[in-house]
């Protein structure tokens, strides 16, 4: 890479040339700057890692980042700070080599979010199972190779391999990265915690253990993510088996047990459904988790939700209404305005109703408000 395409890379975005994303929570290992980069470039754990790495590298610095960063730069036309923006925050100094890392630890998870599926979560997959739905080869041979933990292997020796000289942040996904001893395992490979921030995006279902708390004790700082969509019955549906109940004692015990070092944030998907009751969730994050104990503010992050409850399958006369509600300047109007409408609604409807008939749920019930949007006249 030449000097002039390093520093055009680092004033568009840090990540670029610093950042580097490891991501286990797909079909082998997949490697790219950041999580909302568009293009993902798959290596060969047979060949030489190292070698793979450096060249994806350089090959981030020339793409057509209009493109490959869309997510960001449209985030930033709805007035929100992008992760584009935040490279800046994270990676301050005139690094080398990576600052950034994000590890996507694997598929272990123990729950069935309507929103994911049984290709990001073994709790899926071994429901399917029971329930007797066949799956594909695919997902079948993914969860084998993730039980066996040989990209994960290959890879925890490649970090401990590098030097990492000047990392400054680690960021852990999953699944849910606390069911699995991974993210401890890097942890414990820091040679100087004190400069390293860590960041985990979890469902709040899994309480650290000591030596958890211990390890987290030792960093600069600790962000703890929960990544909720809802409240009371709406929450129950759309991150399914989770009991609201069973939350609200776990935020209120963790919030008064983390080091002091530890703070909070929300990282909140919006869908078709749930986007109406935005208010109803700002409510109870501004009540619940707004600080944590040291009155230290807490994150509170937007993303739109894909797949079979993609964000754009929200109907126009539902959009109308969200502006009235909410003001045309609302992060939320913002977002529903560079996301047009596809046209159609009808994966979502099967998808809900699919749901319904497995999990005895009632989506037209849970979301009453809005249901009506969805059905009858307004059918498309």
């Amino acid at each position: 890479m030449s000097i002039n395409e390093k520093n055009t890379a680092d004033q568009f975005c840090k990540f670029i040339n610093h950042g580097l994303v490891y991501n286990k929570n797909t079909e082998g290992l997949v490697i790219s700057p950041c999580c909302y980069f568009s293009k993902n470039d798959y290596l060969d754990i047979e060949q030489d890692i190292n070698r793979q790495i450096e060249q994806r590298r350089q090959a981030w610095s020339k793409e057509d980042w209009n493109q490959t960063c869309k997510i960001c730069l449209d985030l930033e036309k709805s007035g929100q700070h992008s992760y584009r923006q935040s490279s800046y925050d994270v990676i301050q100094d005139d690094v080398d080599g990576v600052a950034f890392l994000t590890v996507a630890v694997n598929k272990q998870c123990n729950l069935a979010c309507a929103s994911c599926g049984p290709g990001s979560s073994s709790f899926w997959y071994q429901q399917n199972l029971r329930d007797r739905i066949q799956q594909p080869s695919k997902i079948i041979n993914l969860h084998r190779e993730d039980r066996l933990e040989k990209d994960t292997k290959k890879f925890l020796s490649i970090f401990k391999d590098r030097a990492f000289k000047d990392l400054r942040y680690i960021k852990f996904g999953g699944g849910e990265p606390l069911m699995s001893s991974t993210h401890a395992d890097i942890l414990e490979t820091i040679n100087d915690p004190s400069l390293v921030t860590i960041q985990y995006t979890s469902n709040f279902s899994i309480e650290p253990s000591t030596r958890i708390y211990d390890l987290w004790s030792k960093f600069k700082l600790v962000k703890w993510c929960a990544s909720l969509d809802g409240v009371e019955d709406q929450f129950e549906l759309l991150r399914w088996p989770y009991r609201w109940h069973d939350l609200e004692d776990f935020v209120s015990r963790v919030r008064n047990q983390v080091p002091h070092n530890v703070i909070f944030g929300v990282e909140h998907t919006l869908n078709p459904l749930n986007v109406w009751y935005i208010d109803r969730f700002r409510a109870w994050f501004r009540e619940t988790l707004a600080t944590n104990r040291y009155g230290d503010p807490s994150d509170f992050n937007l993303h739109l939700c894909i797949g079979d409850m993609s964000f754009d399958q929200t109907p126009p006369d539902l959009r109308e209404k969200i502006r009235s509600k909410y003001g045309p300047h609302d992060p939320v109007v913002r977002l529903l305005d560079l996301t047009p409408y596809t046209g159609s609604y009808s994966n979502l409807l099967s998808w809900a109703d699919y749901l319904d008939s497995r999990r005895q749920t009632n989506w037209r019930h849970t979301f009453a408000e809005i249901s009506s949007f969805f059905l009858g006249n307004h059918l498309k």
